[in-house]
């Protein structure tokens, strides 16, 4: 399931990333962020926020789905556990790469050192992750491709009800990604998909 802002007028980045999902053989179902619900959730192997999604339209129960749940809107992070609330914890930055930290986890996708996502720059979400989550990827130091398993601690000491991601799909930057930023999202939603379950 992809949460959108718009799902009659999808923007650039959210079709590249909706082509490519269905070309790898998923079935795509998307949906307007105002809605989204949890019996629209909870009917998929994996819900996708994407960036595209305005703050505060989403179901409050949304974050509590017992499915995978990658969320790509920084602003939202902290909604799901990904990051503790205050602002200072979050956000988007400006980067020529990204440093991969967990090469032999499975979303490392084979991939070590510096990657470039998409050139000659790209703006990516960061956050802070919390103390047990897995951080693969950094960008600037924070974490940019990060996941916490099921039933461990999110930002708010609570058991995550199921995986929850986070993957650096901002704004329109998939429509020029690179073949490394490719394999890395590939290995993300096969990790996010079978529920973070995928080893490392």
């Amino acid at each position: 399931l992809m949460v959108v802002g718009d799902a009659t007028t999808l923007t650039a980045g959210d079709t590249a990333v909706r082509n490519r999902l269905t070309a790898a053989g998923y079935e795509v179902t998307v949906i307007d962020d105002n809605a989204a619900s949890v019996p629209d959730a909870s009917q998929h192997d994996l819900v996708i926020v994407t960036a595209s999604i305005a703050s505060g339209t989403l179901d409050a129960d949304i974050p509590d789905v017992t499915v995978p749940v990658l969320v790509a809107k920084p602003f939202v992070l902290d909604d799901f556990g990904l990051t503790a609330a205050p602002t200072s914890n979050y956000g988007t930055r400006t980067v020529s790469t990204i440093s991969i930290v967990n090469p032999g986890h499975p979303t490392a996708a084979g991939l070590n050192g510096n990657i470039i996502l998409r050139n000659p720059s790209t703006t990516v979400s960061w956050g802070i992750a919390p103390p047990d989550a897995t951080v693969v990827a950094t960008a600037g130091g924070d974490a940019t491709i990060w996941n916490i398993a099921p039933g461990d601690p999110l930002a708010d000491n609570t058991p995550a009800p199921a995986c929850r991601l986070s993957f650096p799909i901002f704004g329109n930057m998939p429509t020029a990604y690179t073949t490394n930023a490719w394999a890395l999202f590939d290995a993300t939603i096969t990790h996010a998909t079978t529920n973070c379950n995928t080893g490392g």
